[in-house]
């Protein structure tokens, strides 16, 4: 993946807003061994050595976040 579509989904990741997404995304980087900081303001990783299996698995585990996402809205609505 490009760097310009690792920013994105570094957008993605964020607008998320979903504790139970959060968690899933730190799991995988914790399972392949990613290093990673911890501070006030959260858990820190650089995206840029993440292998394509490990980014095609944080996308889709956000697309999933976004489906549930708009499903919740959909029956707000």
């Amino acid at each position: 993946m490009d760097p310009i579509n690792r920013q994105f989904m570094v957008r993605r990741i964020a607008a998320v807003k979903q504790k139970t997404c959060y968690i899933a995304i730190f799991k995988l980087i914790v399972e392949h061994k990613v290093p990673y900081t911890v501070n006030n303001n959260g858990v820190f990783s650089n995206m840029s050595p993440l292998s394509e299996k490990l980014v095609r698995e944080i996308n889709e585990i956000i697309k999933r976040c976004e489906e549930r996402k708009q499903q919740q809205l959909a029956i707000c609505v």
